[in-house]
């Protein structure tokens, strides 16, 4: 049974580890989203803390003082955030890829508001948001960030983190491979677009009397979506490398062990992007 006394001792554990699961729910994709009531996030992060207290208590010190357990906690904020930015970053990524590709065709005039990133995106960003974040939770991206982060606490107990050169380098190299997946992702529907632009620019020329302007544009919108449709069916191995690939790289960034996560085998041939 608790007494009061027991509880004061545990509550700069709980305060610490509640600190490092908030820092997740802010940054990782799907949980930062403002579709989930803040309330049930306050909810989650206070059961899984007092759940995570048991493993977590012995590595606290008893007696801390309450400038060192603020300080702490903004310290621990930062290190779930990192595991969840890093992910962020892939689902950015692809969908600045997508924005770019609609507006090549026109599509981007109209901004809708996507809840999961919070922010306004076109209509085509939020698709291709839509399908990141189903391979996400398909390939268990969720559980992952969540083993990652539990290994955390085994190799970096609270209040003992200290910002190194490895993280500086894993978001360098995070930033790159997002890089590299939005122009994966986006390249096959740019060079279509580009094709068309030359092919009508060609008939311009040819045939003056023909309205490219009102012409192109509906041959832009059919392209777009056929492209689009053929890229989404072909880079579901791309973006569940993807995601493994962020999330490995997320525990790694904090002293984490190896990945959490392992894409399932896929019944088609690879991708070809």
């Amino acid at each position: 049974m608790f007494s009061a006394a027991n509880i004061l001792l545990l509550l700069p554990a709980l305060v610490l580890i509640m600190g490092r699961l908030t820092g997740l729910m802010l940054a990782a994709p799907v949980f930062s989203s403002r579709a989930i009531p803040r309330r049930i996030k306050a909810a989650f992060v206070m059961v899984a803390a007092c759940v995570l207290l048991p493993m977590v208590s012995g590595t606290v010190p008893a007696q801390v003082s309450l400038g060192v357990v603020v300080g702490g906690m903004v310290v621990e904020m930062l290190v779930g955030a990192a595991i969840g930015l890093v992910v962020t970053m892939m689902a950015s990524s692809v969908e600045y890829a997508a924005n770019l590709v609609g507006q090549q065709a026109g599509l981007s005039l109209a901004q809708v508001y996507d809840p999961t990133l919070n922010q306004e995106t076109s209509e085509l960003g939020q698709l291709y948001s839509i399908v990141f974040f189903m391979s996400f939770l398909l390939v268990g991206g969720h559980r992952a960030m969540f083993a990652a982060l539990l290994d955390t606490f085994k190799c970096i107990p609270p209040l003992s983190f200290v910002m190194g050169e490895s993280l500086v380098g894993t978001l360098t190299q995070v930033m790159n491979a997002a890089l590299a997946l939005g122009i994966r992702i986006g390249a096959p529907v740019m060079l279509s677009m580009l094709v068309l632009i030359l092919i009508m620019g060609f008939l311009s020329r040819t045939i003056p009397q023909l309205n490219v302007l009102t012409v192109g544009f509906n041959l832009k919108v059919v392209l777009l979506l056929g492209a689009c449709g053929l890229t989404l069916t072909f880079c579901d191995e791309l973006i569940a490398d993807a995601i493994t690939d962020s999330v490995t790289w997320a525990n790694q960034s904090v002293g984490g062990g190896g990945s959490a996560l392992r894409a399932p085998a896929t019944t088609g041939g690879h991708s070809p992007l």
